[in-house]
């Protein structure tokens, strides 16, 4: 039970303390919502693939964190802004615990990134 709260907890406040942070006025998104598609989704890069599996440099969990926290900054197509700032940052949370060497992120990166359910509502 005690694992299942931390699990959940600390994701979630870290979530939290990310889109509070990416919202403030001097961070800019560096990625478009685009670029960031491209090259953390995509082949041949697919930098959330290989993060989650375990197979990423420290240099491309850097880059994975630094693209999510880029999307976290950005506003999408469509779709309820809240919905997209508790999703990105969930986001932004697995990647940072994949940057700290978290045992759990691979399975952190791997829920929050649900692709169908963020597309359905902001593409």
């Amino acid at each position: 039970m005690k694992l299942l709260t931390k699990l959940v907890t600390v994701p979630l406040v870290a979530a939290i303390a990310c889109v509070i942070w990416a919202q403030s006025p001097e961070f800019a998104p560096k990625y478009t919502i685009k670029e960031v598609m491209a090259t953390a989704h995509k082949p041949p890069t697919n930098l959330l693939r290989k993060v989650a599996q375990g197979d990423a440099s420290d240099a491309e969990k850097d880059q994975l964190l630094e693209l999510y926290q880029s999307l976290a900054a950005s506003t999408p197509a469509k779709g309820d802004k809240a919905a997209w700032d508790e999703r990105t940052g969930l986001l932004v949370a697995a990647a940072e615990a994949a940057v700290k060497g978290d045992a759990e992120a691979g399975n952190l990166l791997t829920k929050a990134s649900n692709c169908t359910a963020c597309h359905a509502d902001h593409k």
